[in-house]
């Protein structure tokens, strides 16, 4: 099942909400696009490069409400969840710089030299991927900490 590019904005928020409300709100859906984006570029990336890179926006735009919202936030917790969604990000990052690298080199050149150096960033990729798998090994266990971060206190 696919679901659709998280947007950027936060649907149906007023001026009359609580800002706890809309912390709330945000993080929700913020975290609801790094849990549905994790898993498929730590165990299907083959399937759709875009997983990988759909993961790295996800993971700044909830680290940017996380430090919009930290106010309201239990600080070690946040802090901790800044720090595995960072991992994330890099390891996202790293591995979106192979993609995109492998698929101009497939689209180019099929001579020897292109394609030994396709097969060392085909294989810095794998390296790449063991990383966005520990990232999401390691928030397998923190389902009830994204929740905690989730729950602003009212303002």
């Amino acid at each position: 099942m696919s679901m659709a590019r998280m947007d950027k904005w936060i649907p149906d928020v007023s001026p009359d909400d609580r800002t706890s409300d809309v912390a709330a709100r945000t993080l929700r859906l913020r975290l609801a696009a790094v849990r549905h984006y994790l898993p498929l570029a730590a165990e299907r990336p083959e399937e759709d490069i875009e997983y990988v890179h759909e993961l790295r926006f996800a993971t700044r735009r909830t680290t940017a409400a996380l430090r919009l919202y930290a106010g309201l936030l239990p600080g070690r917790r946040t802090a901790r969840m800044e720090r595995r969604l960072k991992q994330i990000r890099r390891a996202a990052g790293d591995a979106r710089d192979y993609d995109v690298l492998a698929q101009g080199l497939c689209a180019g050149r099929s001579d020897p030299e292109a394609q030994r150096y396709l097969n060392e960033v085909r294989s810095l990729r794998r390296e790449a991927q063991k990383a966005i798998r520990a990232g999401f090994n390691g928030l397998l266990g923190g389902r009830l900490e994204l929740a905690a971060v989730a729950r602003p206190t009212p303002a």
